[in-house]
């Protein structure tokens, strides 16, 4: 299959963050493809700010995963808050989310509240377009800085079919995300090896369950465990596809081995592996801290952040997780890479400062890639009292104050992803953070995935919505019946069933609007 923008070259525009001439211009084009991250260059100082005088205008962020759960250390964060305050004259602050299905009704609240203040929460922008503003006006007036940070190809997935730009990146492609987490010490313990295979996989589990009956196997959601798994049953993993029958794009779960990979998943849950409430938005740092869970499939920082804080809070110096970074099943790799698609960072229709936020999101970023200064003050608090540089010309910094209820916990956050590609965290001991050398090892490294056949394609959904106005219906139908098929509520004799709902809920509309788009980029 042809196309005007390849695969290659899309990797080779937009995954790179180099500086230099790469940011010299506002909308950088990288020139080549790393096979994981790059390190940064040289340091320079941040631009200098000037402050403007007057009262600070307030500014408040929706902060969902707080390492220690409660969130910041009142000192702490007072100390940050006054950094940011005398640098650019803005009183930003954090709310912290409450964990599951309260964290979504919180924020959906707050968002439209008429008495809460909420002006910055991420999510995907075009299930948002009416709550929010678009950015084009002030990214150009005060975000050179948010402009140089981002390539021009993820622009191109904040905006619509106009134009309009509604948030700035939550992060960028991932393929380091989703992998299969087991209890090394359960493994060691057992003496199992690591699994390289679902097969492997499989015994592991069973073998976890005959000596510890407790154990489970917990998944964030059953998205992420389709990103972990699917890849090893079907040829083109979580990701739409081209029927070579029409020609037209078709949603993943109509590929040929879908109904494969959904029998084996509906196998472990009768087997009882599965965690009974795993589907069900459960509370994920609560199960870790059972100290049940054998098997992880699903978002790395919950073991990299919540599980390493588990750990030290408890002193846990054998307990532990690890992963085989390649899985494969019958169809070969069994993980997906993930595009960036429309996760965003917005700002809400009620904001009284919107120029205030972008103001302090161009603070954050200025110097970065070379100098990630003020990034990671807004991540770990004030330099050389909450962490200091080991060796700030290859981005190394060290924690001083590490412990929960101690320390600053990163609510005054205002990114994701990036620029952490360029961070090596340590700890108060001198370790290194477990966060940042993920991200650092595996974020841009896509030799252990599967590509989706549209990982280069920037849906507008909002154009779609408009001509679809049932696609948050449709989308929900499949969500819901692919859970009651997973978790036994529907038996799998009722998958042509199942495929009838999804045809009179509106399939041949989703394909012809998905395939419209998608042939922009890859043309038949």
């Amino acid at each position: 299959m042809t196309s005007k923008v390849s695969r290659r070259n899309f990797l080779k525009t937009s995954m790179v963050f180099v500086g230099g001439a790469a940011l010299s211009a506002c909308q950088p084009t990288a020139t080549a493809a790393p096979s994981a991250a790059p390190k940064p260059g040289a340091t320079t100082a941040p631009a200098a700010t000037t402050v403007p005088v007057g009262p600070a205008p307030k500014v408040t962020i929706w902060f969902p995963a707080a390492p220690c759960g409660d969130g910041s250390n009142a000192e702490r964060l007072a100390a940050v808050k006054k950094v940011i305050q005398d640098a650019i004259n803005v009183d930003v602050n954090g709310v912290i989310a409450p964990p599951g299905t309260a964290g979504t009704e919180k924020l959906n609240l707050m968002i439209t509240s008429k008495t809460e203040d909420l002006d910055v929460f991420e999510g995907d922008w075009s299930q948002y377009k009416d709550l929010i503003i678009p950015l084009n006006d002030l990214l150009d007036k005060y975000g050179q800085n948010v402009l140089k940070a981002f390539p021009k190809d993820l622009w191109g997935t904040m905006k619509d079919s106009t134009g309009k730009i509604y948030g700035w990146p939550r992060g960028f492609t991932y393929n380091h995300t989703n992998k299969i987490w087991f209890r090394t010490d359960w493994l060691n313990e057992l003496k199992l090896k690591m699994p390289e295979t679902i097969d492997e996989t499989e015994k592991v589990i069973a073998e976890f369950k005959k000596a510890k009956p407790d154990s489970v196997v917990l998944t964030s959601n059953h998205t992420d465990l389709m990103r972990c798994t699917l890849g090893g049953f079907t040829e083109f993993g979580y990701s739409s596809w081209v029927d070579p029958k029409d020609k037209m794009l078709k949603p993943y779960f109509l590929q040929p081995g879908y109904e494969d990979w959904l029998a084996k998943m509906v196998d472990w849950w009768n087997k009882g592996w599965f965690q009974k409430e795993t589907f069900a938005n459960v509370d994920i740092r609560a199960q870790l801290k059972t100290l049940n869970v054998g098997v992880y499939p699903g978002w790395y920082s919950r073991i990299t952040l919540w599980w390493e804080q588990i750990r030290a809070d408890g002193n846990l110096t054998k307990e532990d997780y690890g992963f085989f970074n390649g899985v494969k099943g019958p169809k070969g790799f069994a993980q997906s890479v993930i595009p960036s698609g429309n996760s965003a960072y917005m700002i809400t229709r009620k904001c009284k400062n919107p120029e205030a936020v972008i103001k302090y999101l161009d603070w954050v970023l200025t110097g970065v890639p070379k100098d990630n200064t003020n990034s990671i003050v807004s991540a770990y608090g004030v330099e050389n009292t909450d962490w200091k540089w080991i060796d700030k010309s290859k981005g190394v910094f060290q924690h001083l104050i590490s412990e929960c209820g101690k320390r600053y916990d990163g609510q005054l956050l205002l990114h994701k992803g990036y620029p952490e590609v360029y961070w090596l965290a340590a700890d108060a001991s001198g370790k290194i953070n477990r966060h940042q050398e993920h991200i650092y090892k595996y974020s841009l490294d896509f030799s252990t995935g599967k590509m989706p056949v549209d990982f280069d394609v920037p849906y507008d959904v909002a154009a779609i919505r408009k001509q679809f106005p049932g696609l948050n219906d449709f989308n929900t139908l499949i969500d819901q019946e692919l859970v009651k098929f997973l978790t036994g509520q529907r038996p799998l004799t009722q998958w042509a069933d199942f495929i009838k709902q999804v045809q009179g809920a509106g399939l041949d509309q989703w394909s012809q609007l998905y395939t419209e788009q998608f042939r922009k980029y890859h043309p038949a």
